[in-house]
C-alpha cells in the first residue's frame, strides 16, 4: 500500500473504462438490429443474430468485471477500502484526467441503461409477436389447442395441426 497510483495506471483505467464502453455500445447496435429483425420476421437471422448477441453480452460482463477489478486494485494501492465505487476513486485521479474519466463513467452507465431498456423492449415485443400468432394459430384451430407448463414452469400452448404438434412457449 504505497498510496499512490502512477499515470501509467490511470491511462490503464482509461483503457478499460473506454473497452467497456465500446461493448456496451456495440452491444447496443446489435439489439436495434435484432429489433429490425423481429419486426421483419426474419426467424433464422434472427437466431442466428441472438447468439451473437449473447456472446457480445458475455463480453460486456467481461469488460465489466475488469472495470471493477481495476478500480479494486486502485484502491487498494491508495489505501482505500477494495469495495470503493469509481467516483470516489476518481476523487484522487489527477485532476486533469477527472473531467475524461467523468464523460467515461457517464457514458457507460448511460449506454448500458440503453441496453436494459433496449432489452426490456425487445423482450416485450417478441412476447408480443408470439401472443398474436397463438391466438390467430388458435384461431385457425380452436379445438386443438392444449395450454400446460413445461419442467421449468414456463407456460405453453401445444396445437394439434393436421395430426402434429406445434409447441409455442412463451
Amino acid at each position: 500500500m504505497n498510496n499512490m497510483i502512477t499515470a501509467d495506471r490511470w491511462d490503464l483505467l482509461a483503457d478499460v473504462l473506454r473497452d467497456e464502453f465500446a461493448e456496451y455500445g456495440g452491444l447496443l447496435a446489435l439489439l436495434n438490429e435484432q429489433q429490425q429483425g423481429i419486426v421483419h420476421r426474419n426467424p433464422e437471422w434472427l437466431s442466428e443474430r441472438n447468439l451473437i448477441i449473447e456472446q457480445q453480452a458475455v463480453r460486456a460482463n467481461e469488460f465489466r468485471i475488469r472495470r471493477e477489478r481495476m478500480v479494486r486494485e486502485c484502491a487498494i494501492d491508495l489505501g482505500l477500502a477494495p469495495n470503493v465505487p469509481l467516483p470516489q476513486l476518481l476523487r484522487m485521479a489527477p485532476p486533469a484526467t477527472i473531467p475524461m474519466f467523468e464523460a467515461l463513467m457517464d457514458g457507460c452507465r448511460a449506454t448500458a441503461e440503453k441496453v436494459q431498456r433496449k432489452l426490456h423492449s425487445n423482450r416485450a415485443l417478441l412476447i408480443r409477436i408470439q401472443n398474436v400468432t397463438q391466438e390467430m394459430l388458435q384461431k385457425l384451430q380452436p379445438a386443438s389447442t392444449t395450454n400446460s407448463y413445461n419442467r421449468r414452469g414456463a407456460y405453453f400452448k401445444s396445437l394439434q395441426m393436421q395430426g402434429r404438434g406445434v409447441n409455442i412457449t412463451a
